[in-house]
């Protein structure tokens, strides 16, 4: 963050003219992948869990952990600690009961544990759930854990599971299976046992993606597969090592991607190394150790479906045993179709970078590839060929599939409890907003590709009673040429200038004489035609107000 750009990040070139070949060709084979397995799943199908707790889990620090407790977490566990468990007995149903033939069916002993999942979800008042299947339960529809989300600040319910449904249908990409579930429980743990089954509400089930999922999609469940946590391919050399270094830290590496295959890491350090060689052409890079399809082709999803949430995490790399080529799979599109657009209070957490390529210009990656204007012209055609499959028809026909299993559960306790005002009729206006989002978003993506890339702002120099601001160098895609706005305010809504310097050709600017205070400084980045871009940075007051493209400065 404000390092000094290399010469390769410097260097901007114009678009390539029509004739310039644009063919999107992959040295590596397009991922092979098994689609049988989504046979067995129907849109408008909806499953019925019975969950009994029956004894209380333990976590590091306290002995006894019931699910009441655990139910009233708001957040991780400390210091890595892992997340306390419940032993359940888990069964599949009806209306009526627990049925014969169904998982579980009169067990009476623990055939599963139980746990919070998600992150940002532990704060709502109706939590997501880990259900993980032991070896006598066998299998629930093809995979051994159940991860059931309950979408608390979702509000349409299903932009998990018309994601998934979609990314069925798009070639050279995966999916995860996913299913309704409503969830019923029972808490033997309690000082009173309970003697009925509560109604927990709607869930989404999604395939938990592990060595199982490889298997049962056809891929190689010996090859590596990754879930980034917060991966932006950096090398982080300290930390992203060979297993049998004695650096080797498995926690530490999972904070950057969780291993959900193999663990030998020896190719992916190698496709990391090459990726943060800047003296080799990314596009060789790209073609050597990437399938150029797939990439684009999970770019252009994000892109249509506006899942924002992709930059360093909510996506996996597999790559097979026997390959070099590492493929991008999906993972979490909850914060999809237009999240933000949801209210107010969502509205005011979107940024105005947050579209299109600039989104994911603090990835090395992606920041390296769309500086060549020739592969800004393949995603163009990947997300046009993508328009052709994500229609406002087809999205219609999900939304009414789902429409009669969802409105069952809204309309009533408990799911209604987390409806905002406006209720029922809210939450019509929000599902059927859903319909036009890809539409809208592609016309968002083309509106940003004017646009500068964002910066981040750097760390300020004082010398001699001289502070000097610097920030990176921004890169235009069509290469028009930049200038810097620099503003200095006693406040965060910048009524009170200090200092200020519009049209600066260079990446830093003095200011003299500050005294003791609290300042704030932002950065506005504009292109010969007018187009103008914040920087990544912002600064949150004591009121959660969060304000984009600046940073608090302190002068003591």
């Amino acid at each position: 963050m404000g390092s000094k750009p290399t010469s390769e990040e410097n260097s901007a070139k114009g678009l390539p003219g029509n004739d310039s070949p644009t063919h999107i060709t992959s040295k590596s084979p397009d991922l092979k992948e098994s689609r049988a397995i989504y046979e067995l799943d129907k849109s408008d199908g909806l499953h019925i869990m019975y969950v009994t707790i029956l004894k209380s889990g333990s976590s590091k620090n306290k002995p006894v952990f019931s699910f009441s407790e655990m139910n009233n977490t708001s957040g991780r566990m400390p210091d890595n600690e892992a997340d306390p468990q419940v032993e359940v007995i888990i069964q599949e149903g009806d209306e009526t009961g627990p049925v014969k033939g169904g998982i579980g069916f009169n067990e009476k002993t623990a055939n599963a544990t139980l746990e919070i999942r998600g992150n940002t979800s532990r704060a709502a008042n109706q939590k997501s759930y880990k259900i993980k299947l032991n070896n006598k339960a066998g299998l629930w529809q093809e995979h051994k854990i159940l991860n059931l989300n309950k979408h608390a600040f979702e509000l349409s319910r299903v932009r998990n599971k018309l994601s998934f449904d979609y990314l069925k249908l798009i070639p050279n990409m995966s999916s995860l299976r996913t299913h309704f579930v409503q969830l019923k429980v029972k808490d033997l743990t309690t000082t009173v046992p309970a003697k009925e089954f509560v109604d927990y509400g709607l869930y989404t089930d999604i395939e938990q993606p592990d060595k199982t999922f490889l298997k049962y999609h056809g891929l190689d469940p010996n090859g590596n597969l990754y879930k980034a946590n917060n991966f932006l391919f950096q090398r982080y050399p300290d930390v992203l090592v060979e297993a049998n270094d004695p650096r080797y830290n498995k926690s530490e590496f999972e904070k950057i991607l969780k291993i959900n295959a193999s663990e030998n890491h020896t190719k992916f350090l190698h496709m990391l190394d090459e990726v943060n060689d800047t003296s080799k052409n990314i596009n060789d890079i790209v073609d050597t150790y990437f399938n150029r399809d797939n990439f684009l082709t999970w770019m252009a999803t994000n892109i249509l479906l506006d899942n924002t949430d992709t930059i360093n995490q909510n996506y996996m790399l597999y790559s097979p045993s026997n390959s070099e080529t590492w493929y991008f799979l999906p993972w979490d599109y909850d914060g999809g179709w237009d999240w933000y657009g949801q209210g107010p209070k969502e509205t005011k957490l979107r940024a105005s970078w947050g579209n299109g390529i600039a989104n994911y210009w603090d990835s090395l990656l992606q920041r390296r590839f769309f500086k060549d204007p020739a592969n800004v012209k393949q995603l163009n055609e990947k997300i046009e060929e993508l328009s052709k499959i994500i229609t406002k028809e087809r999205t219609q026909s999900f939304l009414n599939s789902y429409h009669p299993i969802v409105t069952k559960f809204v309309n009533n306790a408990p799911d209604i409890n987390t409806l905002p005002a406006g209720g029922i009729s809210f939450f019509e206006n929000e599902y059927k907003r859903l319909v036009n989002v890809p539409e809208l978003k592609k016309k968002d993506y083309y509106k940003s590709l004017e646009n500068p890339m964002p910066i981040f702002l750097g760390v300020p120099e004082i010398k001699d009673n001289v502070t000097t601001f610097y920030w990176d160098q921004s890169f235009d895609l069509q290469g028009d040429e930049l200038s810097y706005d620099f503003q200095l305010s006693k406040d965060p809504q910048f009524t009170k200038i200090v200092a200020e310097q519009p049209g600066l050709k260079i990446v830093h600017h003095a200011v003299s004489g500050l005294t003791k205070g609290t300042y704030y400084w932002r950065v506005s980045i504009k292109d010969s035609k007018g187009n103008t871009q914040i920087p990544f940075d912002d600064y949150t007051d004591v009121s959660n107000n969060i304000y984009y493209g600046m940073l608090e400065y302190i002068v003591n």
